[in-house]
């Protein structure tokens, strides 16, 4: 008599994390102060005459853009002022220079190494999705062949069942026993068609322990990379991002050292230029005259404050009207 084939499928192994979870890079910060090179004088001759200085090409901006960001800082006094305060002289004007050093250099390689973790997170992402989706298909042929096999346990069952009542009985009638050939040929049949199914479910539990381990081994080089972003980038470094030097009652230069975007040339140009006004840092977060290396949150967006509007008038337009009077 036939006996019944084992059909064991082996442990679904549960997808795994790193112990403390995906680590969180950290942002790098204390690298967005200016400082005033000497003191700002109290009498100014406006307009303040400028000019385009030199022009570091490793920031990827020509002189025609910087010039541009220059503008819309100007503007921003400008319009506020209602008074022309600056205008572009090549020959005297004071220059406005794009220095590269380090400031600029280590910015750039944080961007760059927070760009690479940004992609193994979505990777990550990807590769959780993918465990998903193998996980649900392993769950549904291992349901489906587990159907099978039982349909094929009963079937066995009531075939071996037959064939010991009439082996008790002296043997079964030509007809029965054609009856009992073609139900073990069916089984035969069945019994194929289930080490097939068997086969698949053992490829798909193999896929999905595959992708669970690639899933682990991104999260394990992420884990690694954000960690050495962190002891590389996390620490708070004071550093000036641009300097407004200035001797007497006449501005000598600007330099800005280090920028995100363009936008952010403009803002911290503002702030320069601010200063070439003669204009004091004010406390206040998301002002453009702000101290950062007091602890205040720098602007990142090209408006003024209520503090710098403030400012302004005092150390500025106030002049103004006194002249005028």
């Amino acid at each position: 008599m036939a006996s019944i084939l084992g059909f064991a499928v082996a442990g679904f192994v549960a997808i795994g994390s790193a112990p403390a979870g995906m680590q969180p890079p950290l942002s790098p910060s204390g690298i967005d102060s200016t400082s005033v090179v000497l003191a700002p004088a109290v009498d100014r001759q406006f307009p303040l005459k400028w000019r385009m200085g030199t022009i570091d090409p490793r920031f990827g901006l020509d002189a025609g853009e910087v010039k541009q960001a220059v503008e819309q800082a100007i503007r921003l006094w400008e319009s506020t002022a209602e008074k022309r305060l600056f205008v572009y002289d090549r020959s005297s004007g004071f220059p406005v220079n794009l220095v590269y050093d380090s400031r600029h250099a280590g910015r750039v390689a944080a961007r760059q190494a927070k760009e690479r973790l940004d992609s193994m997170k979505s990777d990550i992402g990807s590769a959780k999705d993918a465990v998903k989706a193998a996980q649900d298909n392993y769950k549904l042929k291992l349901s489906l062949f587990e159907v099978s096999q039982s349909a094929y346990r009963r079937k066995l069952e009531d075939y071996n069942r037959d064939v010991e009542y009439w082996n008790r009985n002296g043997g079964a009638p030509a007809s029965v026993v054609s009856r009992l050939n073609a139900e073990r040929q069916n089984l035969e049949i069945d019994r194929g068609r289930l080490r097939l199914e068997e086969q698949e479910v053992d490829s798909l539990r193999t896929d999905v322990n595959d992708k669970i381990d690639a899933y682990n081994s991104l999260l394990s080089r992420y884990n690694s990379a954000a960690n050495s972003f962190n002891r590389t980038f996390g620490k708070a470094v004071e550093m000036s991002v641009g300097e407004t030097a200035i001797r007497g009652s006449k501005v000598g230069r600007i330099n800005i050292f280090s920028f995100e975007s363009n936008t952010h040339l403009a803002v911290i140009l503002a702030h320069e230029l601010g200063h070439a006004l003669g204009l004091k840092h004010v406390k206040g977060q998301d002002s453009i005259m702000v101290a950062v290396e007091e602890g205040e949150s720098a602007s990142r967006f090209l408006l003024l404050s209520a503090a710098d509007r403030a400012e302004l008038q005092t150390r500025v337009l106030s002049k103004f009207r006194s002249k005028k009077n």
